[in-house]
């Protein structure tokens, strides 16, 4: 959108809602450079008083590009002030990404049972049970011709170049180690 240039045309709120999603994207692609280019014009439009959940969205990307590059302490400090100001806020998607990006921090820092934790708590802010996560994924089954998370590693593993960067973030969020060890 930022590209096409109609991002000025946009209000502030909705500039918010795509630029928080095109960070993440730019995050999940590896595009650190560009992330961190949106990432400081929303911080710039956002200043010095935007809507309390899009501060909380900014801060916990800031914290998701800190851990994409590798810096830890970074994304401590980032999660930390997104905490602070999430506090008596009532935004559960906003919370529970927070929850996950967190979570993310905490495993890549070697604290697997702290990110468990919060993924718990971003499943239950979400009010997502088990029974629903079996029903969807019986459907994504259904659609691929699978019938067990063993077919899914196996189809996931095999090339294919659509697969290829979803693999291990699929993997990983059913609970599944690709690892053939």
């Amino acid at each position: 959108m930022r590209a096409t240039g109609k991002a000025r045309f946009q209000g502030y709120l909705r500039r918010f809602d795509w630029r928080s999603l095109e960070i993440d994207a730019l995050i999940g692609l590896g595009r650190l450079g560009e992330a961190e280019t949106a990432l400081v014009e929303l911080e710039a439009a956002l200043a010095p008083a935007g809507p309390p959940s899009a501060l909380v969205a900014v801060a916990r990307l800031r914290g998701d590009l800190a851990i994409a590059a590798g810096h830890q302490a970074a994304a401590a400090a980032a999660f930390e002030t997104a905490w602070h100001r999430a506090e008596g806020l009532r935004v559960p998607l906003e919370l529970a990404q927070l929850e996950i990006s967190d979570a993310r921090r905490l495993r890549a820092a070697g604290q697997p049972r702290e990110a468990v934790t919060r993924l718990r708590s971003a499943r239950q802010r979400l009010y997502v049970s088990v029974k629903t996560v079996e029903f969807h994924l019986g459907h994504i089954f259904g659609k691929l011709g699978i019938r067990s998370r063993k077919d899914l590693i196996a189809r996931i593993s095999a090339p294919h170049p659509c697969w290829a960067s979803l693999k291990m973030s699929m993997a990983a969020s059913l609970g599944l180690s690709l690892c053939s060890c």
